[in-house]
């Protein structure tokens, strides 16, 4: 029998809790986290014994139900950035450079934003498009 070395549930459990920590220490109102797969993090299954490779599509769905809004950033968003409501609890995902979002970590959001573009530039990178989403949300939440 082998014993696995990540406990699943313990995971969701913990950085749950923690994230809703991170969010507590901004006024119960935003949280982003940079870093690693959403869905299908195979790498992460493989070398920890335990980890289902969905783990953290699912903790999206658990703070969704803990009523924080988590919304992604995409070039075809639903919602133009500046016509979104950034204020209450919310968890931002941003895509990969390239591919974005993906199928599944979009259907999971509540709702997409698109950050307008100008020119011949048609999508930012992941950093600069994290930066304009945080100012934008910072701005809404200040009433600059």
């Amino acid at each position: 029998m082998v014993r696995l070395g990540f406990d699943n549930e313990k995971y969701l459990v913990m950085q749950s809790e923690r994230i809703k920590e991170r969010i507590a220490q901004f006024g119960g109102k935003l949280y982003l986290e940079f870093g690693g797969k959403l869905f299908d993090d195979y790498h992460a299954a493989r070398v920890l014994p335990g980890y289902k490779p969905d783990s953290k599509i699912n903790m999206l769905k658990q703070l969704k139900e803990e009523g924080v809004w988590v919304f992604g950033a995409a070039m075809d968003g639903s919602t133009p950035l500046y016509q979104a409501d950034l204020k209450g609890p919310a968890a931002i995902v941003i895509g990969s450079e390239g591919s974005g979002l993906g199928r599944l970590v979009e259907e999971t959001c509540d709702f997409t934003v698109s950050i307008p573009m100008f020119g011949k530039i048609n999508s930012l990178n992941a950093s600069a498009a994290a930066a304009v989403l945080l100012y934008e949300a910072v701005r809404q939440r200040t009433g600059g």
